[in-house]
């Protein structure tokens, strides 16, 4: 009779790794757009610190993420810490309006380019 054996686990440094290389080719990953929130201004209250983040829209009930998984990189926008941890109780308007600005600002940095 087969005995059930316990799969063995992966090393830790195997599964950072893999971590890794799938962040690298993931197509809606930009490195470029989420370092970009160095020295930026909240695009949603406006205060300029060194909390700035770039802060992922929370669309997880359009169908964009999940649980563990985060939507897009270009669905975001620049937030503070306050704005960030308050998202819950920001209405979808100052959302959408911090989306727009950020976005704005991403393509006349020449981070995303809009083509003709």
């Amino acid at each position: 009779m087969n005995e059930l054996r316990p799969v063995p686990k992966p090393k830790k440094s195997d599964r950072i790794k893999a971590r890794h290389e799938r962040k690298a080719s993931d197509p809606n990953r930009s490195s470029a757009i989420t370092e970009s929130a160095k020295g930026e201004t909240c695009t949603i209250c406006g205060i300029c610190d060194e909390t700035i983040v770039w802060c992922h829209l929370p669309l997880r009930c359009a169908g964009f993420g999940g649980i563990g998984l985060k939507v897009p990189d270009i669905l975001g926008y620049y937030g503070c810490f306050k704005c960030h941890t308050n998202e819950p109780n920001t209405g979808w308007m100052e959302l959408l309006i911090g989306f727009a600005r950020s976005v704005i600002k991403l393509v006349e940095e020449g981070i995303i380019e809009v083509k003709k």
